[in-house]
């Protein structure tokens, strides 16, 4: 792409980013101090926050807001913070190293995501509230949505010139693919019972036949059946018991913030690689675009500023 379409592609950008802010008139702009940065780019408190807060929730669940941390978590949360600022990063600099921007069509597409939003509600106060929900701004939504959709302009560039042959690909599946099934019960703020029922269901489970008709009758995930991963695709919590088992066993009770789970771990047959094979095709591309940004997210700096006062939770 040359350079005036380039400045044209970001000056259209610019106008309707301004276009979605312009049509807010108490756009509420968040903190703007620079708290880090990362390969070079700059990470503001505003964005700094809701990155902390979401981490926060999916690891340790919303009531971790509201208490202090451990210092383990702490810790932990810094690294899942830092981690998904590197990937967030990565692929800024992987859409300029290869000249990829987001098409007029995909800059209206945010812009029409945050005008329907805005006008579903019926209160001004009640639109911002929902923002706040998810520790949002309208400026951070914008830049969650514009990485989303570089990230998927990447990917389609990347899936149509990476040639990966059916050879590669079985031996890629045997290497980096698991299957497994499992029974989720959800807590709905009762974990003692929840554990109880799935202390008994275990009981009932003898064979493998038994723990797909338990999966199929009391899973509350929307997947009852077997599930194809690729590594690195699955939370931690399933994917660390998967792998630890063999075809055909089953974990201990797991708990996470979704409740508590059973896995049992399935052999891959060829005859389900056969009839999924494109599937696993995307699947490990997938895989392979995602070690390419995992490697440069890997050498991108993380520099925090001398007066950083750690996590922003609140």
């Amino acid at each position: 792409m040359s350079g005036i379409k380039r400045m044209a592609l970001l000056f259209l950008t610019l106008v309707l980013l301004m276009g979605v802010f312009a049509g807010c008139s108490s756009y509420r702009k968040g903190d703007e101090t620079l708290i880090m940065t990362v390969g070079g780019y700059e990470v503001t408190g505003e964005f700094y926050r809701y990155v902390c807060m979401k981490n926060c929730v999916q690891l340790y669940g919303a009531e971790a807001l509201e208490r202090p941390l451990t210092e383990r978590e702490e810790q932990e949360l810094q690294s899942a913070v830092e981690t998904e600022l590197q990937r967030y990063f990565a692929i800024e600099k992987m859409a300029e190293e290869q000249k990829v921007a987001l098409s007029k069509e995909d800059t209206q597409l945010i812009k029409d995501q945050l005008e329907e939003a805005r006008e579903s509600y019926e209160q001004e106060e009640e639109y911002y509230a929902s923002l706040e929900s998810a520790y949002m701004s309208e400026n951070v939504y914008y830049e969650q949505a514009k990485n989303y959709y570089l990230n998927r302009n990447l990917f389609y560039s990347f899936k149509s010139s990476y040639t990966l042959s059916e050879e590669q690909l079985r031996q890629d599946i045997q290497e980096y693919f698991y299957a497994a099934v499992q029974i989720l019960l959800n807590n709905r703020g009762q974990y003692a019972s929840t554990l109880e029922r799935m202390q008994e269901l275990r009981k009932t489970i003898q064979t493998e036949e038994d723990f797909y008709e338990a999966a199929k009758l009391h899973s509350a995930d929307t997947n009852r059946g077997v599930r194809y991963c690729c590594v690195g695709e699955m939370q931690p919590y399933f994917e660390k018991a998967a792998l630890s088992l063999k075809p055909g066993e089953i974990s201990e009770i797991i708990e996470s913030n979704l409740g508590v789970h059973l896995i049992m771990r399935v052999q891959i047959t060829e005859e389900a690689v056969n009839d999924q094979l494109e599937q696993f095709r995307d699947e490990d591309l997938v895989r392979i675009f995602n070690g390419q940004l995992s490697e440069i997210a890997g050498n991108l700096e993380v520099v925090y500023q001398k007066d950083h006062q750690g996590l922003i939770l609140s």
